[in-house]
This record gives structure tokens, C-alpha cells and sequence, in this order.
């Protein structure tokens, strides 16, 4: 009796245990990047991605509406300081229709006595540049992640 007893209660807790990333939906990204993507061919560029951000809407799976910008040269940012969390269930953007891989192998950098590390992938579509990834030079915590999408090579 001790045994099941035992044993019905792993059963339960293992049940409560949150899926592995794996096991977890995937992400829609497509919609959200191409929405970005035709949103960077407004007059201003991404003129409705700073209304759908004053008004507190996310723009892009995995980041929120705060963590996200438009600067004045007109390239958009987002940015968190969950690392790769913000990643979870991302597909390859190059599945994406109009996305082309440029650099789609992340760059390990590891830092001493810590386990973090940067990396970051890249995509074009057309004239833009999409970036995505965490950087990690000297943090202690959780890597910064960010995106960007910008206009022709990063300054």
C-alpha cells in the first residue's frame, strides 16, 4: 500500500512538471515578422508599429510592448532580459516567406566562469536586415535578448 501510495504521488508530481521546450507549441512568427516587414514600407517606416506600441500592444512573440522601439533612423528594436527564454519555439526565419538566411549559425563566445554566451543569428528580407540573438560580455544574469530589423548594413 506504501508503494503505490509512493507511487501515484510521482505520478502526480511529474504530471505538474512544465513541458520541456521541446514539447511546447511551436511559435507563429511568420505572421508577426512579415506584419513588421510590410510595416518598414510606410512613409514614415513603421509608423503603425509606434501606434501599436504607445498603445501598449506587442509587436513581436516573446517581447514586450515596452521592451520595444523605433529610433530615428528608423530601424525597429526590442529587447529583454530573459535571454534565450525570449526564443522559445522560434522557427528559422528563413522559413518565413521573403526571409533569406545571411548568417544562421550562432557565434559562441563563452565567458569565463560563467556558463552564458552570445549569439547572434541574421536574416535579410529585401533591403532589411534582421537580427536577433543575446549578448553576453559581462553579464551576471540572465543574457540580454534583443531583435532588430533595420535598413542595410548594421553601423
Amino acid at each position: 500500500m506504501g508503494t503505490l501510495r509512493k507511487s501515484l504521488w510521482m505520478t502526480a508530481a511529474v504530471a505538474a512538471l512544465p513541458l520541456p521546450a521541446a514539447a511546447r507549441e511551436p511559435v507563429d512568427l511568420c505572421g508577426p515578422l512579415g506584419r513588421l516587414i510590410a510595416a518598414a514600407r510606410e512613409r514614415p517606416a513603421f509608423r503603425s508599429v509606434e501606434r501599436r506600441l504607445a498603445a501598449g500592444e506587442a509587436v513581436l512573440p516573446g517581447f514586450r510592448a515596452d521592451g520595444c522601439g523605433v529610433s530615428a533612423d528608423r530601424s525597429l528594436s526590442c529587447g529583454d532580459h530573459w535571454g534565450r527564454a525570449s526564443f522559445i519555439g522560434w522557427p528559422n526565419l528563413d522559413t518565413c516567406p521573403g526571409v533569406v538566411a545571411v548568417g544562421a549559425q550562432p557565434t559562441l563566445v563563452p565567458e569565463p566562469g560563467s556558463p552564458r554566451n552570445s549569439w547572434t543569428r541574421v536574416y535579410r528580407a529585401g533591403n532589411l536586415r534582421i537580427e536577433y540573438g543575446m549578448d553576453c560580455t559581462a553579464c551576471r544574469g540572465p543574457a540580454p535578448a534583443r531583435f532588430s530589423i533595420s535598413f542595410g548594413r548594421r553601423r
